[in-house]
């Protein structure tokens, strides 16, 4: 999301999206402090990442519960998609995240045409690889 230069092409509302996402973040940081991949991604982002930087020092917390996302596919243009953040019992902090569209509406029929493609290399159009649905904060 903050490294990839596509990303602000896929998310409609970036700042919005990046913003939410921080804040998420933040809240994995203090749920397990001592986690040295998430303390080494922090670290990346800050240095590589003005605008990372810049919401990282607001403070903002939230629990990711669900919502709404806005894309702007390069292959099937503009989708809304509800997500839901789902905890995974007896694991270490996973989180399983699952995104929807109403069936038999534009939206619903975007996904299915994904689902029919061939996967793009991992990353190379939409950031996927840096930001795959918002997983990474």
């Amino acid at each position: 999301m903050f490294l990839h230069p596509g990303s602000r092409e896929l998310y409609v509302d970036w700042e919005e999206t990046a913003e939410h996402g921080v804040a998420h973040l933040r809240a994995a940081a203090g749920a397990d402090p001592e986690q040295p991949d998430l303390a080494a991604l922090v670290d990346e982002l800050l240095r590589e990442s003005p605008d990372f930087a810049r919401f990282w020092g607001r403070y903002e917390v939230r629990a990711r519960g669900g919502g709404v996302k806005h894309y702007r596919h390069p292959e099937v243009g503009r989708m809304t998609l509800d997500y839901e953040v789902l905890a995974v019992s007896r694991s270490d902090g996973q989180r399983l995240v699952s995104y929807q569209a109403p069936r038999a509406t534009p939206d619903h029929d975007a996904m299915l045409l994904l689902g029919m493609s061939e996967p793009a290399e991992a990353g190379a159009e939409t950031g996927a690889a840096d930001d795959p649905g918002g997983r990474r904060g």
